[in-house]
């Protein structure tokens, strides 16, 4: 009985294989779990170059600006902005005095950023430009500086290095 079973077995799988033209198989399956890690972007660079701001030669401060008390308008370049987050945006100074030949705070230079109004320096202490934007790609932000003037001032060429800096919304 045995062995009548095993031929008819036989004789069945071989018909299958003749009938579907195909080879029996054996199949498993495996499932895997596949983790993607998107990192936080916040990227900021210069669209149009305002990493230096000269006011030298006919670009100079002048007697009118300094009797004024202030020289406003100073085109600061575009930074673009990136960030698939809310973002903050934020300026410091390197250093809480220009470098020159007289003391100057960096309190006398405000900054701004797309006409919202200029803002003070806080010496090295980070403040704060734009708060909580939401995410972009390449968002482009006018930057314009104001200085002011008082008669304590010494004549002369001054610098300061400001720092900006982009980063997540807390």
């Amino acid at each position: 009985m045995k062995k009548r079973l095993a031929i008819i077995f036989s004789a069945a799988l071989l018909l299958s294989m003749i009938v579907l033209n195909k080879p029996a198989y054996s199949a498993t399956t495996q499932n895997v779990m596949v983790y993607v890690e998107i990192p936080y972007v916040f990227n900021l660079d210069w669209y149009i170059n305002g990493s230096i701001v000269e006011l030298t030669g006919p670009n100079a401060i002048t007697s009118a600006d300094f009797l004024s008390g202030m020289r406003t308008g100073i085109v600061g370049g575009v930074l673009s902005a990136t960030a698939n987050e809310s973002y903050d945006l934020t300026v410091a100074a390197n250093d809480t005095y220009f470098k020159g030949p007289g003391v100057k705070p960096v309190t006398d230079m405000l900054v701004d950023i797309d006409g919202a109004g200029y803002i003070q320096l806080d010496g090295t202490n980070e403040v704060v430009l734009i708060s909580n934007h939401a995410a972009e790609v390449d968002g482009q932000k006018t930057v314009s500086y104001q200085v002011n003037f008082n008669s304590t001032d010494v004549a002369g060429l001054y610098s300061v290095t400001l720092v900006y800096t982009i980063k997540p919304h807390i």
